[in-house]
């Protein structure tokens, strides 16, 4: 039983989740991945649940470490969201989606716990996105006619639907085109 071992079942279970949602994932697909019994996977994880809310936290980890860097940065506030569109955009490798997104969608089905993870890092997500809204407006750099923090929840809608659309048809060319377009609507002309 070793770290590696756990690393390696996140992963496995992280790229299936990405690709296919949390419900058309089972045990069994996950220790397959990672070449072990399914019985084994008991040992580093007693749960689905468990295993779904440790993913969740890892992404916003990673993830959200990334958007703030973006979010502190000293560019204007729409180059920040272009380079937030291009993380979602790298996202596409392999034929995956935004994870929080995957998972998000399927809230529902989810027990309480999960679902509570999902919406704190959907709401800690959001709020580095209005972050940034409010500095486009402020910096004159982003179209923002509303409130910035429905402009965040309409922005984030985007980047995850766009990249279900994308990856049904064309997939990161095809999110770099809708991309372009939705900062050309929300750039300040000049």
């Amino acid at each position: 039983m070793t770290d590696s071992m756990r690393a390696n079942i996140l992963l496995a279970a992280k790229d299936l989740i990405q690709q296919r949602g949390v419900n058309g994932v089972s045990f069994q697909e996950i220790s397959d991945a990672v070449g072990i019994k399914k019985a084994s996977l008991y040992h580093y994880f007693s749960s689905k649940e468990e295993l779904i809310c440790e993913l969740i936290g890892h992404c916003q980890d990673l993830y959200g470490e990334a958007y703030n860097k973006i979010a502190l940065g000293k560019d204007p506030g729409i180059e920040k969201l272009s380079k937030l569109a291009r993380l979602f955009e790298d996202g596409l490798e392999g034929g995956k989606a935004c994870f929080i997104g995957m998972v998000g969608a399927e809230r529902e089905s989810l027990a309480l716990k999960p679902q509570r993870a999902i919406e704190k890092s959907i709401q800690q997500i959001l709020a580095i996105i209005q972050e940034i809204f409010e500095q486009g407006k402020r910096d004159h750099t982003i179209r923002c006619n509303a409130d910035p923090s429905h402009m965040a929840l309409m922005f984030l809608a985007f980047l995850q639907g766009g990249q279900l659309s994308a990856r049904a048809r064309g997939g990161k060319k095809t999110f770099r085109q809708m991309t372009n377009a939705m900062l050309e609507m929300l750039k300040v002309q000049g």
